[in-house]
């Protein structure tokens, strides 16, 4: 269910933890863990939100991640140390969102009409891009997020539970623990 108090819970939580120790351990199995910190952004402009409009009328973002965009346009969780490449999930800011869109509407794969609703909104080291598909947000349901093309599965949860998952899980791939 969308709840846009749990986006202001995680975001609280997140920031009182980089605040205290300025980073925070990211855990891995069978190896060492890692100082990791998570880079947080100004929230997202209304010339944004009216860009987004313009480029899918009548199509709705879903409570929780609107929620999400109002506290960051945009956010890199799981960030290595200085100088490191790692960044386990990039956020996308709604503008890097659309650019990404385009992209996708430019590769011949990704331009199936099968994608035409879709919009990534995030990208996962190692994996690729999720999606969330704003004819099912229009719809009124939650499995709305949807794993790297041209599977397409889908996550029967919506954004507020699934960052807070992805989180707890500390980047992982959470979606594998009960059924590896």
């Amino acid at each position: 269910m969308e709840d846009v108090n749990a986006i202001h819970r995680i975001f609280k939580n997140l920031k009182y933890e980089m605040d205290n120790n300025g980073w925070v351990y990211q855990w891995h199995l069978g190896d060492e863990p890692i100082k990791v910190t998570h880079k947080f952004y100004p929230p997202v402009s209304s010339e944004e939100f009216q860009l987004f409009e313009k480029y899918f009328p009548n199509m709705k973002l879903p409570a929780s991640y609107k929620a999400f965009l109002s506290c960051s346009n945009g956010m890199e969780l799981f960030c290595g140390e200085e100088g490191s490449s790692l960044v386990s999930c990039t956020i996308y800011s709604l503008k890097e969102a659309l650019n990404q869109k385009e992209f996708w509407n430019n590769t011949p794969i990704l331009s199936d009409p099968e994608f035409t609703y879709h919009l990534p909104i995030l990208c996962l080291q190692d994996i690729g891009d999720i999606t969330m598909d704003l004819q099912a947000v229009s719809e009124g349901r939650e499995d709305y997020l949807c794993y790297p093309a041209p599977d397409t599965d889908r996550f029967n949860l919506p954004f507020n539970e699934w960052l807070e998952r992805y989180i707890v899980c500390q980047g992982h791939e959470f979606w594998f623990f009960l059924n590896p």
